[in-house]
Formats: structure tokens, C-alpha cells, sequence
């Protein structure tokens, strides 16, 4: 298939083989450069990472973020993506978690969501301090192993100071409730979509609503799954969450409209 020629600031040259995808998505494809590291190319049409954010993405926690590593340039000097840490095996997305089978193959139980929850609460701290906004916090940009670790992927499209983001993200996530704002609250909102899912095996919207059939009206109108509305066929892979500091955060959140970083004290 060829190859595509890059160099980093440093001058060093990359020769990355287009035999090795790794993944695509809508801005770019992965590929590996060597069993640490990979590269992601940019499509033609698609803004490249500029220098100023690239700076600033690079302070992200690398225990919990993969950020950018260098920049690529081609032989005119047009940055065209960049290097990246390159995730071992034992990681997936935490999509794979909302199913039941998934965890009791992968012996994922309670205590290892709450783990992988609690990584999450700390790494959106730790965002939101920097004065950076996730935005696209969705389940295939977080990654999980066996035992609750997670590392967030997709860094190059966070909102950063000087530069909004695309408001390009899954309608899962998305805060209808609040027009779709991105922001830190919408941040915590979809933190709180992807919590439930993980615990509960679906999504706090999904099911069949005789009256409000889009996801966006079941939102507006804070009708979840467990609003007891007879007008609601919730999900037969439903498992009520039974905590009731937890519930009475969910409820919080989709029933009164609040935005608030959730929390697992007191939650056993």
C-alpha cells in the first residue's frame, strides 16, 4: 500500500507503513510505528492540531490521558498529525462493559466499575482544573482493562483556552436539556450517561416512550427509565441500580436538571 513520510521537530523521520491501520475515524487514521507508539494522520480537509494546543494538550496526565507525544510534519513543514502512546491489548473501550456477558467473561463485577468510575471523577478533576473541557466524553474515547484502569483517547479534539471544540459528538451524550451546550457541565452529564450505562446495562434514556419517541424529548422531558411512567417500555437488559446515594445522584441529574461532578463516597 505504500508508505506515508513524516518528520518530527527534532528532524527525526518517520517512514509510517500504511499496511499498519491500526483505526480510522472522521478526523484521521492510526497507525502503529512500533509497540509503544503510533501515528495518527490527519484527512485531507481536516484542521491538524496546531502548535499552541499541541503545547498545551502535552501536560495532560499520562497516567490517565493519551495525549500527543510530537507533532508530524511533511516536506513542506505543514503538520499533518502527530505520535501517541500506543495501547497494550489488555485495553478496550468501556463500551464493551454495558453488557452483561462482556463483564462475567472479563470477571468485571461492581467493584471493578467503581474503580474505573473513580478514575474517571479524577481525570474530569483533573481536566477541568487545567481549564480543559472533554466534550466528546464518550464510551469508545475511554479505555478499560480487568482492573478498573482507564486511559482517555481522542485528546487532540478537547476544548482548550483560545480553542473551542467542534461540537462534534455521539447524540448519546449529548445534553439536550441544555441545548447541547459543551462546557464542564456538559461534561458531568455525559460522566453521568456513561456511569449509569456501565451499572445499570443501558442507557438512562433508552427504551420505547409511547408519547416522546427521540432520545432528545425523553431528556427534555426528564422522563429516565426509572421514572415509573406508564407510558415507558424500558429495556429488558435494565438492572436497577439499588444504591440509593447513587440513585438519588441520577435522579439529581435527569430529574432535576442539576450538573454536578458525581461522587462515590459513602458507596459501597
Amino acid at each position: 500500500m505504500g508508505y506515508i513520510n513524516a518528520v518530527n521537530q527534532s528532524g527525526k523521520k518517520y517512514k509510517i507503513d500504511l499496511n499498519k491501520e491500526v483505526n480510522r475515524g472522521g478526523e484521521g487514521v492510526i497507525y502503529e510505528l512500533d509497540n509503544h507508539t503510533v501515528a495518527k494522520i490527519y484527512h485531507d480537509g481536516i484542521d491538524p492540531l496546531n502548535q499552541a494546543k499541541f503545547d498545551f494538550l502535552k501536560k495532560l496526565d499520562k497516567a490517565l490521558f493519551v495525549a500527543p507525544q510530537e507533532l508530524l510534519y511533511d516536506s513542506k513543514s505543514k503538520v499533518i498529525g502527530f505520535t501517541m502512546e500506543y495501547l497494550d491489548s489488555s485495553y478496550y473501550p468501556i463500551s464493551n462493559i454495558f453488557t452483561k456477558s462482556f463483564c462475567a467473561s472479563h470477571n468485571v463485577d461492581k467493584k471493578v466499575k467503581l474503580k474505573s468510575i473513580e478514575n474517571l471523577i479524577k481525570a474530569l478533576e483533573y481536566a477541568h482544573k487545567m481549564k480543559v473541557v472533554v466534550g466528546d466524553l464518550n464510551c469508545f474515547n475511554i479505555m478499560i482493562n480487568d482492573s478498573g484502569a482507564i486511559k482517555l483517547i481522542d485528546t487532540d479534539s478537547y476544548q482548550v483556552p483560545g480553542f473551542n471544540h467542534s461540537g462534534r459528538l455521539l447524540d448519546d451524550i449529548r445534553d439536550y436539556f441544555y441545548q447541547g451546550r459543551i462546557n464542564e457541565h456538559s461534561d458531568f452529564y455525559a460522566l453521568s450517561i456513561l456511569t449509569f450505562n456501565m451499572l445499570a446495562f443501558t442507557h438512562p434514556f433508552k427504551g420505547i416512550h409511547k408519547k416522546f419517541m427521540k432520545l432528545s424529548d425523553r431528556i427534555i422531558h426528564k422522563i429516565p427509565v426509572f421514572a415509573n411512567d406508564p407510558d415507558l417500555i424500558v429495556p429488558k437488559c435494565y438492572e436497577p441500580i439499588n444504591d440509593l446515594n447513587l440513585m438519588g445522584q441520577y435522579k439529581r441529574l435527569y430529574m432535576n436538571g442539576e450538573r454536578f461532578l458525581m461522587s462515590l463516597s459513602d458507596i459501597n
